[in-house]
């Protein structure tokens, strides 16, 4: 939420979702460019884009095993 709009109760009430692969793939997209150098940096661009290739796997894990315990429970 931007400073001087809407209040501190606002992201409750409207979260945002992100999609890990949407978010990946533009970053390795301004990355490939290197636009994502200009704007933070060599080394930012590289935590960046660390960051979201670890947050993409991560997800995927995460799916996989609510895909998993979803199935124990089937007869």
């Amino acid at each position: 939420m931007r400073p001087n709009v809407g209040d501190a109760t606002s992201p409750v009430k409207n979260p945002k979702f992100v999609d890990p692969n949407k978010l990946f793939n533009r970053v390795n997209n301004l990355y490939d460019s290197g636009r994502l150098q200009e704007a933070v940096g060599e080394p930012g661009a590289n935590d960046l884009l660390e960051h979201t290739n670890n947050n993409l796997v991560r997800n995927k894990q995460i799916l996989r095993n609510q895909n998993a315990a979803k199935a124990v429970g089937r007869p």
